[in-house]
């Protein structure tokens, strides 16, 4: 592995830390106190869509260039999409329910 396949992989997975750390508390609270009034339905709906079109585009990075390229970005996005879609989820519940708005 070169130097800058180094660092390009440092700098990948130093991004997967801190987008999926800063999705867990946000998860985290949700589930807890059942509340998403705060968060934006439409902000969870394309955060949710461009998950999944960057985990499709790191596995595709993975197969077609090189996995040190794709793997964070399909990894970080991946567990980002577990959490942003529990996050849904109460919000969905909620809307549902009638306690909280679109």
């Amino acid at each position: 592995m070169t130097s800058t396949e180094i660092l390009t992989s440092i700098f990948g997975w130093a991004a997967t830390a801190i987008l999926v750390g800063s999705t867990i508390s946000q998860a985290v609270k949700a589930l807890r106190t059942k509340n998403t009034a705060g968060v934006s339905f439409w902000m969870l709906a394309l955060a949710l869509t461009s998950g999944v079109l960057f985990v499709t585009y790191g596995v595709l990075a993975c197969i077609f260039t090189s996995l040190i390229a794709g793997a964070p970005i399909a990894v970080g996005n991946g567990l980002y999409l577990v959490f942003q879609s529990m996050t849904f989820g109460v919000k969905i519940h909620n809307v549902r329910k009638g306690t909280e708005k679109f």
